[in-house]
C-alpha cells in the first residue's frame, strides 16, 4: 500500500480564512480551498480522532492521484529562456525636472554631465544588441529610458525610431520602440509622431497632485501634475476610435510619501488611463525608502486595494482592476500568475535577455543597475564579460540557498538582483524586507482570485477572458 507523505514546509503554503483556508501547492502552483481542519492536517497537525485522521489521509491520497503535490524537481523549465530581448538606452543626459528620487542625485555615473548620447553611438549599441548579444531572440524591445528626459532631444528619438524600422526589416523580427517620458514636454508634433507610429509610450505619474508634485516638480519647484494630466487627456482624446495611443502606459513609483495605493488607481481611472505599472521605489534615500516600519504601511495599503478591487469586480466593475492587471505591475503580475498557474524561475531577464547601455557604451544588466559600477558587464566596443553574466544565470530560484525552501519562490523568482546587491552586496542574497512585502502581495493575489471565483463566478470568468485577450494581443505585437 502506498503511503503518501505530507508535503514539506517549503512546498506548501496555507492562508487561513477562518473556517476555511486556501492551500498553495508550491511546486505546481496549484491552488485550492479546503476546510480549516484539513488545512491544519496538511501543516502537520495530527487529529485526535483516528477516524478523522483516516479521512484526511484518504483526502491526501486523492490529491496526490490528481497531480497535487507532485514532485517537479526535474522541471525542464529551470533553463533560462525568453523570446523577447530588451534594451534600455538613454537619449538625453539631462532633465527639466528635479525629482526627489532621481538616479542623477545618487552620484556616480549619472552625474557625469559630459556623457552625451549621439546617434552613431546609440546606433552601434542597437546593432550590437540585435546582431550580437540578442541574435537568438524572436523579437526585441528598445526602451528609451534613463535619468534624462528623452523628448528634450526629440530629433534623436525620431532617428532612433527610424533605425528600429531598419533593424526590423534587416533582421526579419519585430523591433518594438518604447519611450519613457516625464510627460511635461509634449507638443503637437511629438504627439503626432507617437500617434502615427502607434508604439510604446510610458508617462511617469506618481498619483494625485499633492503626492506627485512633492516628488516630481520642475526645477523651480513648481508642480508638474497639471501639465502631465493635460497631455494625458489630450493624447487619449485624440486616440479615440483610432487605436493609436489609447492604451498608453503610466508608471508610478511608490515611496514612503504615499499613503493610499487605492487612491492612485482611482486617480488613474479619473484621468482615463487604461494601463499602469505601480512599483515600490528602489532607493536608500532615508526620506523615501521603504523601511521595515514603512513597509508595514505599504502592506496595509495593498490590503485596502485588494479588498476594494474584489468588491468592485464582484459587482461587475472591472475598470480599475484592468488598469493594473498586467505583468509589469507589482500586484497585478501575481494575480496573473495565480490564475494561470505560472511558475517564475528567474526574477527577470537582467544580463540574460535584458541590458542597459549608457551613452559611453558601458553595459549594465538593467536600467536601475546603471549607477553601480561593480555590476558593469562590459562595453559595446569590447563586448560583454561572459563570466559576469554567468552569475545571473546561476540565480534560478530553486537553486538559491536563500530561496529554495521559500513557499513564495515561484511567484517572485528570487527577488530583484539590484535590490539584493544594494542591501546585501550580493545579487543572490534577497532584500528580506522586500521579500516580506512580496509574500504579502502574493497572498493577497491568491485571496483575490479565490474570493472572486466564489462570490461571482461570472465576473471571475470575465477576468480570465480579459487576461487571455491581453496575452494574445502582446503575442501578436511581439510576433510570438
Amino acid at each position: 500500500m502506498t503511503t503518501y507523505s505530507l508535503p514539506m514546509s517549503g512546498n506548501i503554503h496555507i492562508i487561513d480564512r477562518g473556517t476555511s483556508c486556501i492551500v498553495l501547492d508550491v511546486n505546481n502552483n496549484i491552488i485550492f480551498r479546503t476546510d480549516s481542519g484539513f488545512g491544519a492536517y496538511l501543516k502537520g497537525s495530527k487529529p485526535e480522532d483516528s477516524r478523522c485522521g483516516n479521512l484526511f489521509g484518504s483526502r491526501l491520497e486523492a490529491l496526490y492521484q490528481n497531480g497535487v503535490f507532485k514532485d517537479n524537481a526535474n522541471d525542464s523549465s529551470t533553463a533560462y529562456y525568453n523570446p523577447v530581448y530588451k534594451l534600455s538606452i538613454e537619449a538625453f543626459h539631462g532633465c527639466n525636472l528635479d525629482c526627489a528620487y532621481c538616479y542623477g542625485k545618487a552620484g556616480g555615473i549619472y552625474q557625469n554631465t559630459g556623457m552625451h548620447a549621439d546617434f552613431e553611438s546609440l546606433k552601434q549599441t542597437m546593432d550590437y544588441f540585435v546582431y550580437d548579444f540578442g541574435s537568438e531572440a524572436k523579437s526585441y524591445e528598445i526602451n528609451i529610458v534613463g535619468a534624462g528626459e528623452p523628448l528634450l532631444n526629440f530629433s534623436l528619438v525620431k532617428k532612433l525610431k527610424e533605425h528600429c524600422k531598419k533593424l526590423q526589416e534587416q533582421a526579419g523580427k519585430p523591433v518594438i520602440f518604447w519611450v519613457f517620458t516625464n510627460g511635461t514636454v509634449f507638443n503637437d508634433d511629438i504627439i503626432d509622431f507617437f500617434m502615427n507610429e502607434k508604439q510604446g509610450l510610458t508617462i511617469s505619474l506618481d498619483g494625485p497632485p499633492e503626492i506627485h508634485d512633492a516628488l516630481r516638480p520642475f526645477c523651480n519647484g513648481q508642480g508638474t501634475h497639471a501639465t502631465i494630466a493635460q497631455w494625458i487627456r489630450k493624447i487619449l482624446e485624440r486616440s479615440k476610435g483610432r487605436g493609436g495611443l489609447e492604451n498608453l502606459w503610466v508608471s508610478t513609483v511608490v515611496t514612503a510619501k504615499h499613503t493610499s495605493i487605492k487612491d492612485i488607481v482611482m486617480h488613474l481611472r479619473e484621468l482615463g488611463v487604461r494601463n499602469a505599472q505601480i512599483r515600490p521605489i528602489k532607493t536608500l534615500n532615508p526620506g523615501l525608502t521603504l523601511s521595515q516600519e514603512r513597509m508595514e504601511s505599504l502592506k496595509f495599503q495593498y490590503e485596502e486595494l485588494n479588498g476594494y478591487l474584489i468588491g468592485q469586480a464582484v459587482n461587475g466593475d472591472m475598470e480599475e482592476l484592468k488598469i493594473i492587471l498586467n505583468d509589469r505591475d507589482f500586484w497585478g503580475r501575481h494575480v496573473i500568475r495565480a490564475l494561470g498557474g505560472y511558475k517564475i524561475h528567474y526574477r527577470c531577464g537582467a544580463a540574460k535577455s535584458k541590458l542597459c547601455v549608457l551613452a559611453n557604451g558601458d553595459i549594465y544588466p538593467c536600467d536601475i543597475s546603471a549607477d553601480i559600477y561593480e555590476l558593469r558587464l562590459g562595453n559595446v566596443k569590447d563586448g560583454i564579460d561572459r563570466e559576469k553574466t554567468r552569475a545571473f544565470y546561476t540565480q534560478e530560484v530553486s537553486r538559491k540557498a536563500a530561496c529554495q525552501d521559500c513557499w513564495c519562490r515561484y511567484y517572485c523568482g528570487g527577488g530583484c538582483y539590484v535590490s539584493a546587491y544594494v542591501h546585501n552586496g550580493d545579487i543572490g542574497s534577497p532584500d528580506k524586507v522586500k521579500c516580506e512585502l512580496v509574500k504579502k502581495l502574493v497572498e493577497l493575489a491568491i485571496v483575490f482570485v479565490h474570493e472572486l471565483q466564489i462570490r461571482s463566478p461570472d465576473n471571475f470568468a470575465r477576468v480570465c477572458r480579459y487576461i487571455e485577450v491581453q496575452e494574445k494581443v502582446m503575442k501578436r505585437i511581439y510576433g510570438l
